[in-house]
């Protein structure tokens, strides 16, 4: 029996999306540059919109920076 394994393009991550939430600070930008690095497109996504940019600037064509909007209440 084999432990844990590092995620890699082979192992499935090729073609695959994600949203990474907290991914432009620690272990969310870390997360988004592992899944990047193992083939997969990430969109990132931070509550610091400037961050959530130069991590998905760093990480190159893979990647795409959503930027939060703070929601409307609907009238009643």
């Amino acid at each position: 029996m084999t432990g844990p394994q590092e995620p890699s393009a082979a192992s499935g991550f090729a073609g695959v999306g994600a949203v990474v939430t907290g991914a432009g600070h620690g272990i969310g930008a870390a997360l988004a540059r592992a899944l990047t690095e193992a083939g997969a497109r990430v969109v990132v996504n931070d509550l610091d919109p400037d961050a959530a940019h130069a991590v998905a600037a760093e990480l190159g064509a893979h990647a795409a920076p959503a930027t939060p909007r703070a929601p409307r209440a609907s009238p009643r």
